[in-house]
């Protein structure tokens, strides 16, 4: 099986809990499921900001085929306080009240670093993998309003087929469909703390994209176009859905066995397409729950008193 997302995921889903914020507090929830089987994932997101102060907390469970067996799960929490003011980040441990200390100037490398261990293309695919397939990719955005949460929103569809050019019946199936907004309160504070941290990081942040190139560079130069269209949108993500599947009748080589009994379960259940049964590699959707602007004590932006400073 190829890995045809997989490497940028972990990259995406980065740049949609850091896109939100708030004299506001935005609620988000994302959802992934499949991944191949090793399981799937809900985080529930708060984000707040005030001037140039944010705080920003997720919970995430996780949950596995294997560990639903044991009746185990996984669940983590992670707070971030960024003071811009002092040029810091936060990492709150609340399980042995200590916190980690790092310096905002410091976040550009750091990254670098993580990303190149993780994808050595930042987020794309290998060439060889890339070149694998040749991708066909429409995009259409809509002139009619949808609303989502309360908020009206644009959207977008783009709907991506990869065939095999070694092997036509092995094909891949990529829909993304994205909602933006004009409408989320305090919109220049938003913009304003995301301005003042890229001059103090070095990294360019936009907060009404989804960073389009990173997810587009996964799949080659056919899809850069739709990254482009989606990127000149108007407004702030909403809401994102993506959905990869992968045909199931394609025939085996000899380092990638077929799927079958068990693996096509935990892979995903087939489903009825037009060009045959598919199956779902993974599934992610990410959106905002809600949007409230009040006003943010101040304290949520301190180390909580009796927290340990870790070296």
């Amino acid at each position: 099986m190829k890995k045809p997302v997989f490497l940028i995921l972990a990259l995406m889903l980065f740049v949609l809990s850091h896109t939100v914020s708030a004299d506001v507090m935005i609620k988000s929830k994302a959802t992934m499921g499949q991944m191949l089987g090793i399981g799937s994932s809900e985080s529930e997101s708060s984000v707040y900001i005030k001037g140039d102060k944010n705080r920003t907390e997720t919970t995430t469970s996780f949950k596995s085929q294997m560990f639903q067996m044991s009746g185990r799960d996984m669940t983590s929490e992670t707070v971030e306080i960024f003071r811009l003011d002092k040029e810091v980040r936060w990492d709150l441990d609340k399980k042995d009240k200590s916190y980690r200390e790092i310096f905002l100037k410091s976040l550009k490398p750091m990254e670098m670093d993580y990303e190149e261990y993780e994808s050595p293309q930042s987020g794309s695919l290998p060439d060889d993998e890339v070149e694998d397939y040749t991708w066909t990719v429409t995009v259409d955005i809509s002139k009619k309003s949808e609303e989502v949460n309360g908020l009206k929103c644009s959207k977008a569809v783009v709907n991506a087929t990869g065939v095999n050019k070694e092997d036509n019946s092995d094909s891949m199936f990529v829909t993304l469909k994205m909602w933006k907004s004009t409408e989320l309160p305090n919109i220049d504070e938003i913009e304003a703390f995301h301005k003042k941290f890229s001059e103090i990081t070095g990294i360019d942040e936009d907060v009404g994209s989804m960073k389009m190139e990173e997810y587009s560079s996964g799949f080659g130069d056919e899809f850069e176009e739709s990254a482009r269209k989606i990127e000149e949108m108007e407004g702030y993500q909403v809401k994102m859905e993506m959905l990869v599947e992968k045909s199931s009748s394609g025939e085996a080589g000899d380092d990638e066995p077929d799927l079958s009994g068990m693996m096509k379960g935990l892979m995903g259940k087939g489903q009825e397409g037009e060009s045959g049964n598919r199956i779902t590699v993974i599934s992610i959707t990410d959106e905002i729950i809600s949007v409230d602007a009040s006003t943010i004590d101040d304290g949520m932006f301190e180390v909580p008193e009796g927290f340990v400073k870790k070296q």
